[in-house]
């Protein structure tokens, strides 16, 4: 009976040492070899996981989180940490997506309901070996024993997709073992976490809620533990400048909203930092963390499998992180942790590339952002030139998606100026769409006031992948050279450029323009009056950045032509007649709620129009101040239709 007394004393002193220098602050509470964390990553980033984790290591810091597994595949992660003596803290966990073992045509039915559900198995150990059993006279018996705490991980995870909102809400089944000498215990933990995207991509939101339950540790020979459960909050922030060296940084946040037992409160939050965006094909991370428990931590991650010099072997390289705590290192070299992290995917970029086709074409604009994100980087070697086309859809989105068309072919200029100009040379993917990606691009150099990269890239034949366009015979690329050549006051090769335009509303206006300010009306008023017969607005509905707000090319025509009219009477010393009158307030007849119309009814400006041809007045100062207001805003190129307005105004 001593020696059961001595030796169960024995346990519990070992037992308090290593939570005391394991965990100072957390005063050894049962379960607590749950806490340590897991993962070098993670453990840099100080803890702070909740909303970034997205692999295997999910089924210990948020279950929520394999809903997007399907994008690294199949997962593995491993970490090892031996301690003081002969005490290892290990970890090893693997998930699937069952998204890998139904057809890419299954959408619907029990194989399309499977896609949304992904697997997760982990363990999770604490274990010292080799302790001497002694007497009360502290006299070696000849036996040892040893003390293991295990934790084995059972996940289930939902994706859930609502509009464009996005999250997984993830069970953990955890069997928790104490084994202490001859003592053994058992007892079950439930884990609910959940993680969320909402309609942005530079937020993500989660919450895990730890054993729920709070299970009890019930021994053979009398006694329990009972561990407490825990609400922890986190949410992750990547930035969306526009500026990959700005855009490389990861911010987290955690929160222990219902801490364990009765401690205060714990706050994490980290930071990681991708070299690769200041050193090309550096696969270099570097990370850092503070919280409440350790002073800072730190860490650097090695990501083979996205280097660009291991392309052909990226399917079985690691990602490799190490980690240093320096509050965890009393006994043993625990303040190191280092962990390799390993995924397998058969689907490649042309598969990923193809559903944000899809989700794209369906206005599911966050899903297709996602979908084409894992197509540009995606493992699976078999590239072609889908990465390349996977980055022009994404800038397409940008402008899909955005409510203010100027806002978006700014923002996309972010990803069509990461293509190489060069062109892919592995394939010709999606000419029309890249057609359109390419008129996109010219329209945000217009907003940029950039003419001569515009006449740059209209006079190219390749830019990016070759989207078939021949520049000088495409209407619209050939129109928009020419009014590059406008705006930088070159009237020889404006006109040479119009070559190529003839008969297109758009080429035809601005040769309009050229002859009123060479004082050649008569040919001008031929030009406006041949736009206007055609009864059309003449401007593709992809074609934003044009001087006329409401997209109506008619009533700008039918406003110069009657100034043409104006002109030449006045040229010909043959006095205004009532159809010059006629042609302005064609304006007001035909085109009530155009920009042309509020434009000139602002300030009484149609008034004295109409006084100034009625009273045959050859004093056409009045009418020329409208003319050369409308024609200096044109001057400053092409603008957002309330800029221009405000301009005439």
């Amino acid at each position: 009976m001593k020696k059961s007394f001595n030796r169960i004393l024995l346990l519990l002193i070992l037992l308090f040492c290593s939570n005391l220098a394991i965990a100072q602050q957390d005063a050894g509470q049962p379960g607590e070899f749950l806490r340590y964390g897991v993962n070098a990553r993670a453990l840099g980033m100080g803890r702070a996981f909740t909303a970034v984790t997205d692999n295997a290591n999910a089924v210990y810091w948020n279950p929520g989180g394999l809903y997007d597994l399907v994008r690294d595949g199949l997962s593995l992660s491993l970490m090892y940490s031996k301690m003081y003596e002969s005490t290892n803290y290990n970890f090893a966990a693997v998930a699937l997506p069952l998204e890998l073992l139904v057809s890419a045509d299954v959408n619907s039915g029990f194989g399309g309901e499977m896609k949304k559900w992904n697997l997760g198995l982990g363990y999770l150990g604490l274990t010292s070996d080799g302790f001497e059993m002694r007497d009360r006279f502290n006299q070696t018996s000849g036996e040892s024993f040893s003390d293991a705490q295990t934790a084995l991980f059972f996940t289930v995870t939902r994706a859930f997709t609502l509009r464009n909102h996005r999250f997984g809400l993830g069970v953990n089944y955890k069997l928790l073992t104490h084994k202490m000498f001859d003592q053994k215990a058992n007892t079950a933990a439930i884990d609910v976490g959940i993680k969320y995207q909402p309609p942005v991509t530079w937020l993500v939101l989660a919450a895990n809620l730890q054993n729920i339950n709070s299970p009890d540790f019930h021994f053979a020979q009398g006694g329990a533990d009972q561990i407490p459960h825990s609400v922890r909050l986190g949410l992750a922030l990547l930035p969306e400048t526009g500026q990959k060296i700005l855009d490389s940084f990861l911010f987290s946040f955690d929160f222990m909203a219902v801490p364990p037992g009765k401690r205060t409160p714990d706050w994490f939050a980290g930071v990681e930092y991708d070299l690769s965006s200041i050193v090309a094909n550096l696969p270099v991370k570097l990370r850092f963390g503070l919280n409440s428990r350790e002073s800072y931590t730190f860490g650097i991650n090695l990501d083979l499998p996205n280097n660009a010099f291991f392309t052909s072997a990226n399917q079985v390289l690691p990602k490799l992180d190490w980690a240093y705590l320096p509050n965890q290192n009393l006994l043993g070299n625990m303040a190191e942790r280092f962990s390799m992290d390993f995924s397998y995917t058969p689907f490649t970029c042309e598969r990923w590339y193809k559903r944000g086709l899809q989700k794209m074409d369906d206005k599911q604009y966050l899903l297709a952002k996602e979908d084409l994100t894992r197509a540009i980087s995606a493992k699976n070697p078999n590239r072609l030139g889908y990465p390349e086309s996977a980055m022009l859809r994404l800038g397409d989105l940008e402008v899909f998606s955005a409510r203010d068309k100027f806002a978006g072919l700014k923002a996309a200029a972010k990803y069509y100026r990461r293509v190489p100009e060069s062109g892919s040379a592995k394939g010709e993917i999606d000419a029309d769409r890249n057609h359109l990606s390419y008129l996109n691009f010219l329209q945000g150099l217009f907003l940029e006031k950039k003419y001569e990269d515009i006449i740059r890239y209209t006079t190219k034949d390749v830019i990016w992948t070759n989207h078939k366009t021949r520049k000088d015979e495409d209407k619209i690329v050939a129109a928009f050279r020419s009014w590059a050549y406008y705006f930088l006051n070159d009237k020889q090769k404006t006109m040479a450029s119009l070559n190529s335009v003839s008969g297109y509303p758009l080429g035809d206006f601005l040769l309009g323009l050229l002859r009123l300010e060479d004082g050649k009306f008569q040919e001008a008023g031929d030009l406006f009056q041949k736009i206007v017969d055609t009864g059309s607005a003449g401007i593709p509905e992809n074609i934003y950045v044009t001087p006329f707000r409401d997209h109506l090319i008619l009533d700008d025509a039918q406003f110069l032509l009657a100034y043409a009219g104006v002109k030449l009477a006045e040229q010909k010393q043959a006095g205004l007649t009532e159809q010059n009158l006629l042609e302005f307030g064609e304006i007001q007849r035909f085109y009530p709620l155009s920009d042309m119309n509020h434009y000139l009814q602002d300030s009484g400006r149609f008034e004295e129009i109409i006084a100034t041809i009625e009273n045959n007045d050859n004093n056409m100062q009045k009418i020329d101040r409208i003319f050369e207001n409308y024609l200096n805003t044109l001057h400053q190129g092409f603008v957002s239709g309330s800029s221009l307005i405000a301009n005439l105004r």
